[in-house]
């Protein structure tokens, strides 16, 4: 480097040119929308409204506040999905209309002044939100760490102040003797015990107070409340459509958040975005910022209808209750466009009560539906639903220009526009190209505050569609200021003809090509008067949207297809009928390729017309997809382009060379193909029959430059299998040349794509070798199926056509039960389940039990409903797990999930929505399938004969045979595998079976998994040998008749236990002590009435004089056995083989429980007492007396202990035995024992600590099961 001049070269100038604003936001040039916007300004989105079906729209954020024209930006903000609901059902009145004590959350909560504070009814509906369950995960982390760091410093002052109390102890005690002992034990334990208390600390975050009432003329809800109640400084917010009011949560979280109040106040449900998406998709739509309109959206004159259909429950996944809902608020908000940037893998695509009701919204009402076609590719078929679920739909691929690669990502070379390697792409399994259009697919636009970041990149269809969606409303708002008319088919039509062609681009990513604002304006105001413009032309074929031919038996040779376009009008609309009558169009057919044969014209009225096609694919090449039209245009205006296209597509499998003789696998190989930033090489290879995997390999030559990313994208159609599970994705990393493999699972006689890309932003060219080899061991069943009554099971499996090494074996890893639900109640929706039409929502929510017998994952799941969401018949289903507090636990849906759940007892409220009230109650008896991870596997040995697995000897080894060789696997009853105990009969334990194969991923919501075993229990485990007959009885029939009259008795005493029958109980507990006052049972029954028969309205001084009695009865119990005569005999071991001393024993054991039991009641007794009226020595001595019978350091003595030390004042060693005791209990701690932790921790001068606890009681004893 030389410096000329001398000059420091940090301070030289440079030339950098003119930052590309507009693409280095929200990309507007390629589109034409900067164009547009040039020429008419006044047609920027206004006069439009979007509906934005996403995760919800921060009202707060950069660029949605208000429209180019000064209005509102968001004008509705919604949570569909029902996960910011408060059940504010509960109604208190205030006689000051200035404080109530919520039941909720136990705060006196302060009200606040002025007229939206006005509630001329008195009536306040009140209920509480945890915050955590409003936030993003993200926000949750960054929320906790900074509550975290706060907390620590506070406890680390407890930690200190322990330490100095311990050490000045050490100085005045330097040998302690006697209690010091005892003491100093205690202020070491409180050091441990605050250690335990941060190791198990538990963030439930703010526990928000919610109340709703109506002041006159709306109803209103504050949240607020957080530590204090006071709700003075919330703001009193209507329903945000009302008055478009928001708030935001804290300065900490910087979570904005609106409210909508619903069911005459008994429902407050909050708004917020929580994952950001939808703002940035909302951004991209719309965005306005008046001070610098490069950072503008597409059209920043429209509104937003903000609708959230991402549930909170689910991380932000959408359900069927979030979806259906959005969609009738759309019809009901009369809002023009709808942009849902969200899909799932789905098949069939074009069926469910969710496509059903969107296909509703756009054929029947009218709203132009914009929708991503998702990020599965490269390879075909891949688009998600709803996006492949009706051609009315504008489904919208991503696409990236040279601009846009250099303003957004920086990239260091400048490279060719392309459609980005990861955008879904057609044709649908039924034979839709599927994708509509494409548009820019990334974006630097608004997020919402609490991300702390005014905007973001992300990129994906989720941001293309958006993009296309913002075009399509400057094209409206065009037309709305012409007073021209336009129609979802007419904009389609508009859309698809005007778009721009992308010469190289994959068809089955771009469809039409880019769409172009001005082109498409242009051709709506030059053809708004024909007289179908608003008539939809559905093609079928064969059941189909279009002609897929995939399979190796497809393309043999040449087919016909039956074809029927049928215009589709708006139903129940008399004034269209005239149409109808008067419609008949001459349309001339054209083929876009010489294999498709069509008749040149036909005739086409309102009731629709099928005419043949013919296909011919012998000269096509083989192992490459081929695709052409035919398309319909209209002889008398040729220039409105196509009424239809029919799409055909013909995949022509190439076949893998074979040669039985070598016994060498089935492969293909593709040699030196080259590859730059974003090439796809895809060819289709028949797989051979009886191949059941695949394994890939990719050789890359010598390259120059940074390390390649290359994708190998790998996928077969399977009907009624969603593409995610039969698909499979490898992205291969290489820094240097090299191979790499991979083995994926396939299905034979099928037809494989295979996709080699490099991905669009991996720079350099690329040389690489491709090569799949095909292997197969097929068994005659794909689930292996063994119980008692079937101990032994054969399985034929069958190699492929190579030579492969059988190696059969299994395991059993998961333990299914069913049970069926104890209730199941129907009942209408509120007021949001009203959808157009009048159509009402019901919804059946089935309550089951379970219990967990050890702690480990568990899966609940309604089988019958589970893989599905848009093709469902249901609307939705939304699975909540509680404990048996009714704490909520975690939430599933069409794709379970597992829950770590401790051992204990369970609820799972199931919920299931449909307007169908038949549908709902078919489901009442609907079982649920528990699923409980093995703690350890089971394994099932595999056996090459029937001798062998019965005998157990001469396990399979590993084989190998030839190809199309025929073997048998026998696998055996695991008879002497000792079972959980928890397995009982009716039980199913299941596992995965191998052959030979590699392994493959269990079956769930993107995998189908592999070949699977299931173990019916039928009989339960051994039963133990009966022990000899016990010695006889010496009493005479008369003494057993009396004393089981006295059982009888005693047993009627139980029922008694209430307050009022406490009078009935006395005289008859009386009566029989006078006649036996020695029987223990009948002092048992004394103490048992004591604790439980209490008055409603016990006050402390009764109290005390109960606690007392108790003492008292205990001390009778005691005085009535002899304990030195006690002592004597558990002090002697017993001779078994004498029957008379057994039976003696048992006897005085059960005399040593009673003492024990007593003993243990007088030491609670004593210790409540202590607290009212000082008696430790009493407590110690009761203890002490409880120790010489018991081993008092045992886990069942532990709460005993915890009172014996409180009482001592040893509230560090309380508090260790209190925690033992909790530990050690089934199920979740009861409310009384975490009081009791709460007091010790007020005792010890724990203030944050003890606050904690008491706050944790909203969280863990709610007072109902959260809302669904």
């Amino acid at each position: 480097f030389v410096n000329a001049g001398g000059r420091d070269p940090k301070m030289a100038t440079a030339d950098v040119g003119e930052f590309p604003l507009s693409s280095s936001r929200v990309p507007d040039a390629e589109t034409q929308a900067k164009a547009f916007l040039t020429k008419r300004p006044e047609a920027d989105g206004r006069g439009v409204v979007i509906a934005v079906m996403d995760t919800g729209c921060d009202p707060g954020a950069p660029g949605l506040q208000v429209t180019s024209q000064g209005h509102p930006k968001i004008i509705d903000c919604v949570d569909c999905t029902g996960s910011g609901d408060v059940d504010t059902s509960t109604v208190l009145t205030s006689s000051d209309n200035q404080t109530l004590n919520s039941p909720h959350t136990g705060r006196c909560l302060k009200l606040g002044k002025g007229d939206a504070w006005a509630n001329p009814t008195g009536k306040w509906h009140v209920g509480m939100k945890k915050a955590y369950e409003l936030f993003d995960s993200d926000l949750v982390k960054r929320v906790k760490k900074e509550r975290l760091a706060a907390w620590t410093e506070q406890h680390r002052g407890y930690v200190a102040e322990a330490r100095r109390k311990l050490a000045a102890f050490d100085v005045e005690n330097p040998k302690p003797e006697g209690q010091a002992v005892r003491t100093r034990l205690d202020l070491e334990e409180r050091i441990s015990q605050l250690e335990a208390l941060r190791k198990d600390f538990e963030d439930h975050g703010e526990i928000l107070d919610v109340v709703s009432w109506h002041d006159g003329k709306l109803w209103r809800a504050c949240v607020g409340g957080r530590s204090d109640g006071d709700l003075s400084a919330a703001p009193a917010l209507a329903s945000f459509a009302a008055e478009r009011q928001w708030a935001c949560l804290g300065d900490v979280e910087q979570l904005n958040y609106c409210l909508n109040i619903y069911d005459e106040g008994s429902v407050v449900s909050i708004c917020c975005d929580i994952s950001g998406h939808g703002t940035h998709v909302a951004g991209i739509c719309a965005a306005c910022h008046p001070e610098e309109p490069q950072r503008n959206g597409v059209a920043p004159g429209a509104q937003i209808v903000a609708l959230k259909i991402g549930d909170t429950r689910l991380d932000g996944m959408e359900t069927g209750t979030g979806l259906t809902r959005a969609f009738a608020h759309c019809v009901k908000s009369k809002v023009d466009l709808i942009n849902l940037s969200f899909g799932e893998s789905s098949s069939p695509a074009t069926v469910g009560r969710v496509v059903e009701v969107a296909r509703r919204t756009v054929e029947q009402h009218g709203i132009t539906f914009v929708t991503s076609a998702g990020n599965s590719g490269p390879g075909l078929s891949t688009i998600g639903c709803p996006g492949n679920g009706s051609d009315t739909f504008i489904t919208v691929g991503a696409y990236v220009s040279s601009v846009t690669m250099e303003a957004q990502y920086s990239m260091l070379e400048k490279l060719p526009s392309t459609p980005y390697t990861w955008s879904s792409r057609g044709p649908t399994q039924d034979g839709s190209l599927g994708v509509t259009l494409c548009a820019p697919g990334s974006a630097i636009t608004s997020v919402p505050n609490w991300t702390l970041s005014g905007a973001q990149l992300m990129n994906g269809t989720s941001m293309a569609s958006p993009n296309a969606c913002g075009c399509l409303a400057l094209v409206i708002s065009g037309l709305k200021a012409s007073s021209i008319s336009h129609s979802p088919a007419s904009l389609q039509r508009a859309a698809r003809a005007s778009a721009l062609e992308l010469p190289g681009a994959d068809p089955f990513a771009v469809g039409a090509g880019m769409i172009q604002v001005e082109s498409c304006y242009e051709y709506m105001v030059a053809n708004n008067r024909y007289p179908y413009q608003d008539v939809t032309f559905a093609v079928k074929v064969s059941g189909g949207r279009g002609v897929y031919l995939r399979e190796p038996c497809d393309s043999k040779a040449p087919r016909t297809f039956l074809v029927k376009v049928e215009p589709q009008f708006k139903e129940l609309d008399p004034s269209l009928n005239r149409q109808k009558i008067d419609m008949e169009l001459n349309v001339a057919l054209v083929s876009s390729v010489s294999w498709v044969k069509t008749p040149p014209y036909v005739v086409i009225p309102s009731a629709g017309r099928a005419f043949n096609i013919s296909v011919d694919s012998a000269g096509l090449q083989r192992g490459d997809i081929h695709l052409g039209f035919v398309s319909g245009f209209d002889t008398a205006r040729p220039n409105l382009g196509a009424l239809f296209r029919v799409p055909v597509s013909v995949a022509c499998p190439i076949s893998p060379n074979l040669c039985p003789h070598l016994q060498e696998p089935p492969k293909i190989q593709q040699l030196a193909v080259q590859l730059k930033p974003g090439t796809l090489h895809r060819t289709f290879v028949a797989v051979p029959s009886d191949c059941t995997w695949a394994d890939i390999t990719v050789t890359t030559k010598s390259f120059d430059g940074g390390s390649r990313v290359l994708i190998v994208h790998v996928l077969q159609d399977l009907p009624h299998v969603s593409t995610d599970k039969c698909s499979e994705e490898f992205v291969f990393q290489f820094t240097v040349a090299g191979t790499q493999n991979r083995t994926l699972r396939v299905e034979g006689s099928g037809t494989l794509e295979v996709t080699l890309a490099q991905n669009w932003s991996s720079l350099g060219a690329t040389e690489a070798d491709l090569a799949v080899t095909f292997h197969g061991i097929r068994p005659e069943v794909t689930k292996v199926s063994l119980s008692l009554d079937n101990p032994t099971t054969c399985v034929h499996v069958l190699s492929g056509p190579g030579a492969v090494t059988i190696k059969p074996s299994a395991s059993l890893t998961t333990h299914r039960t069913s049970c069926r639900p104890k209730s199941g109640v129907i009942c209408p929706g509120g007021e949001r389940d009203i959808y157009p039409e009048g159509r009402q929502v019901y919804e059946l929510v089935l309550e089951y039990a379970f219990k967990v017998e050890e702690n480990t994952d568990v899966t609940p799941q309604a089988l019958l409903l589970n893989d599905r969401l848009y093709e469902s018949a249901f609307e939705s289903q939304l699975l909540m797990v509680f404990d048996s507090n009714k704490r909520f636990l975690g939430c599933t849906d069409a794709w379970p999930t597992p829950l770590k759940l401790k051992k204990g007892d369970y609820v799972v409220r199931l919920q299931v929505r449909h307007e169908d009230l038949a549908l709902l109650q078919r489901m009442k008896s609907m079982p649920l399938a528990v699923d409980r991870k093995l703690e350890k596997p089971v394994s099932l040995k595999a056996y090459s004969s029937f001798n062998a697995a019965l005998t157990a000897q001469g396990e399979h080894e590993p084989s190998r045979v030839k190809g199309m060789t025929r073997a048998a696997v026998f696998f055996a009853t695991p008879i002497d595998e000792k079972l959980p105990e928890f397995v009982k009969p009716g039980d199913l334990l299941l596992g995965a079976a191998t052959f030979g194969e590699p392994s493959v991923q269990a079956a769930g919501k993107h995998t189908r998994g592999g070949f699977t075993v299931q173990y019916v229990v039928t009989a339960g485990p051994p039963v133990a040998p009966t022990k000899e007959e016990e010695a006889e009885d010496p009493r005479t029939p008369a003494e057993k008749l009396q004393e089981s009259l006295r059982d009888a008795q005693i047993k009627h005493l139980e029922t008694l236990r209430s307050w009022k029958n406490a009078q009935e109980h006395k005289v008859l507990l009386e009566e029989l002590l006078s006649n036996d006052p020695k029987h223990l049972p009948l002092h048992l029954e004394r103490l048992a009435a004591l604790e439980s028969i209490k008055d409603p309205q016990e006050n402390e001084e009764q109290e005390k004089l109960r606690l007392q009695e108790i003492v008292t009865a205990a001390d009778k119990l005691l005085e009535s056995v002899d304990l030195d005569a006690l002592a004597k005999h558990l002090g002697r071991r017993v001779d078994q083989d004498d029957k008379q001393a057994v039976r003696a024993s048992k006897e005085w054991l059960k005399t040593r429980d009673a003492v024990v039991e007593a003993s243990s009641k007088k030491v609670t007794a004593l210790a409540k007492l202590d607290e009212k009226s000082a008696c430790a020595k009493q407590v110690a001595a009761a203890y002490k007396a409880l120790g010489s019978w018991v081993d008092v350091t045992e886990a069942k003595y532990a709460r005993l202990t915890s009172l014996a030390e409180k009482a001592a004042k040893n509230f560090g060693l309380a508090l260790a035995a209190l925690n033992k005791h909790i530990g050690e209990g089934k199920g979740p701690p009861r409310k009384e024992l975490l009081e009791e932790r709460a007091e010790l921790l007020q005792a010890l001068g724990w203030f944050a600590w003890a606050d904690h606890e008491r706050l944790s009681f909203v969280v863990k004893f709610p007072k109902a099961y959260s809302r669904q």
